[in-house]
């Protein structure tokens, strides 16, 4: 059976997957109360960019992941009016921003176990 992690599910429940939100954890602090390897799809949407350290966020994905396992990932984009609109975003993303997160030439610790699928921008 395929275990599907909703993170950041707010009103958002599904049946046959693990749903979690600030009520259950506090997503900034870490570790994550999460086993390693217990997920095989992550999904966060319109998450990411509230919480205070996203690179964080990210290796915490990684570790509580399965081997091959999915990570699909929604955020606002930059220069979309409605990013600006909650005043708790913390981070803004262009199409480059996970890109340089896995494949930057300067990190000491790249992040190589990281493989990005596909970036893609959605009209608001």
């Amino acid at each position: 059976m395929i275990k599907k992690l909703n993170f950041g599910a707010g009103r958002d429940k599904r049946e046959e997957w693990d749903n979690i939100d600030k009520e259950d954890f506090d997503f900034n602090k870490f570790p994550y109360p999460i086993k390693n390897n217990t997920y095989d799809f992550i999904e966060a949407r319109q998450v990411l960019q509230l919480l205070e350290n996203s690179e964080r966020v990210l290796e915490e994905f990684w570790r509580i992941s399965k081997k091959d396992a999915i990570i699909y990932i929604q955020v606002a984009y930059f220069n979309n009016k409605g990013a600006h609109n909650d005043i708790k975003t913390k981070y803004y993303f262009n199409e480059n921003s996970f890109k340089f997160f896995v494949e930057h030439p300067a990190e000491i610790n790249q992040k190589k176990h990281f493989e990005i699928i596909s970036i893609y921008r959605e009209p608001s």
